[in-house]
């Protein structure tokens, strides 16, 4: 069991900051890793989860009776009602995290296309993206941890309330940073392109698809 727990460790610290470029082999194979990195984090994710759903239960349904009053006023259907409290609001967070992936894919792609005259493999540059957004996922476990043991509530202060939002502050500025040291690394090791490029091709999409998401959940 220990032995297990250290491997989960080993392969986690190495999504989180790797010391090793991603090996340029057969297409399918790179997507694979990448995607295992992925189901990884993910599975940690709901691990935690579920762990807190359970452990806190009362804390929850308490905010899901509050949730679907505020809902029910609005005439808002049973999906809308699902999927906005626990445990179904998971799904949305799992969504979220394929369709950032697809975006960064297309749009990282798009900017590739346009700033580098090799033309690369749009295969590769899955398995590269796919890898790096592992990364930035890396560090949503982190989130759930902090947001389970101080949630903001009606009793909540504006001090804890302020530590929070600066600890989400912080978290969101390091799976940029982490994430783009990782797109940064491959993409030198694979095709040899300049660092610059390479944050530049990165942070245009981050920010624009998190911009819109965030636009959406909260409009």
């Amino acid at each position: 069991m220990i032995n297990k727990l250290n491997e989960i460790y080993l392969r986690y610290k190495d999504i989180v900051w790797p010391t090793k470029p991603l090996e340029k082999s057969e297409p399918a194979e790179m997507i694979k890793m990448a995607l295992r990195n992925i189901f990884l984090v993910s599975g940690i994710y709901l691990l935690l989860y579920l762990f807190f759903f359970v452990a806190k239960y009362s804390t929850y349904q308490k905010y899901n009776e509050k949730v679907i009053a505020d809902l029910n006023v609005k005439n808002s259907g049973f999906l809308l009602k699902y999927l906005n409290t626990y445990p179904g609001n998971v799904i949305y967070i799992l969504f979220s995290l394929i369709i950032f992936s697809i975006s960064m894919i297309l749009v990282s792609y798009l900017l590739s296309l346009l700033l580098e005259t090799e033309k690369r493999s749009f295969l590769v540059h899955c398995g590269v993206v796919l890898r790096a957004v592992a990364t930035a996922f890396s560090v949503f476990p982190i989130v759930l941890i902090i947001n389970s043991t101080f949630p903001i509530n009606e009793t909540s202060g504006s001090f804890t309330t302020s530590l929070l939002v600066a600890s989400w502050i912080i978290l969101a500025l390091s799976s940029y940073i982490i994430s783009v040291r990782n797109y940064i690394f491959d993409n030198n090791a694979l095709y040899s392109q300049p660092k610059r490029r390479s944050a530049i091709v990165w942070t245009i999409p981050f920010y624009i698809v998190l911009n819109f998401m965030f636009g959406v959940i909260f409009n």
